[in-house]
């Protein structure tokens, strides 16, 4: 069974129902192995610059990070980290919730593969988020 193992590096109190719903949706979805796990972990701005800098070479703050596994042989897809500000500061109409589900997502579909530096690339990611979250958002929580 697909598995999120949450590190809260806030304040902020969090659910993760929805996110494991959405996890497990995807992945039946995408055809991905339903036993792969995930480490997602809710940081602050410092960290996520930080991390940022470190591995992209950018030196500003973003919502969301995601890095996948190079092991091949264990149903591992890697880490997706938020940053609970940026997400709570750019939510709009939003619940702060729907946004980190929106951001997860966004980082799960990197984790599957999916990218957005091409303008095809980005159609084809954004068209699979506002489906999957649709879908979401038609399940009884």
């Amino acid at each position: 069974m697909a598995k999120i193992d949450l590190t809260n590096k806030t304040d902020f109190e969090y659910k993760v129902d929805s996110l494991e719903i959405l996890y497990e949706l995807v992945l039946k979805e995408e055809e991905a192995d339903m036993n792969s796990s995930l480490s997602l972990t809710y940081v602050k701005s410092d960290e996520i610059r930080d991390l940022n800098k470190r591995f992209r070479g950018c030196d500003e703050v973003t919502d969301v990070l995601s890095f996948d596994s190079d092991i091949d042989f264990i149903p591992f897809l890697g880490d997706i980290i938020i940053d609970i500000s940026t997400a709570n500061k750019q939510k709009g109409p939003k619940t702060l919730q729907e946004e980190l589900e929106v951001l997860f997502l966004h980082g799960l579909l990197h984790l599957l593969g999916y990218d957005h530096l091409a303008d095809h690339q980005k159609i084809i990611m954004n068209n699979k988020e506002n489906i999957y979250i649709e879908k979401l958002r038609s399940i009884p929580l």
